[in-house]
């Protein structure tokens, strides 16, 4: 491989370090401006509310949550650090919420000390697994 093959290579996983960690400081940071009783959630802009949840398809034809409901409300308890509010709406978006901050302190860490490997790789496809697994078996268990 030549150098500048290589210089694109750096780049490119540069942009895609930076990318990735752009996509998972949003929903962070977005938790922070939000309110919630529980029930709805508000976004708070320079003091004007406006209300984010609308009813759910899913849950309304079904009357049960789908695999993605609670993710919001589970978001801004762990922005609050209300942890264990977050534990009790849905223990998978706590392990998502967490996973997102690693992210973000790895692609940091990526692209500060310009490290151009993939690291973690493995576990962070584990961690996934392992959220998505804990998400559909909170699925299910809703059934019973």
């Amino acid at each position: 491989m030549s150098i500048e093959s290589q210089r694109i290579n750096a780049l490119n996983l540069k942009v895609l370090n930076i990318l990735i960690l752009i996509l998972c400081f949003i929903p962070i940071l977005a938790s922070f401006f939000m309110e919630t009783n529980g029930y709805m959630s508000k976004f708070n802009v320079l003091g004007y509310y406006h209300e984010l949840d609308k009813p759910c398809k899913f849950k309304v034809n079904t009357g049960y949550d789908c695999l993605t409901c609670r993710f919001t409300r589970t978001f801004i308890y762990m922005s609050n650090f209300d942890f264990i509010k977050a534990i009790q709406m849905k223990f998978s978006a706590v392990l998502f919420y967490l996973f997102l901050l690693f992210q973000c302190i790895l692609r940091l860490y990526l692209i500060i000390f310009k490290i151009d490997k993939f690291i973690f790789l493995k576990s962070q496809i584990l961690m996934i697994t392992v959220i998505v697994t804990i998400d559909i078996m909170e699925f299910v268990y809703q059934y019973r």
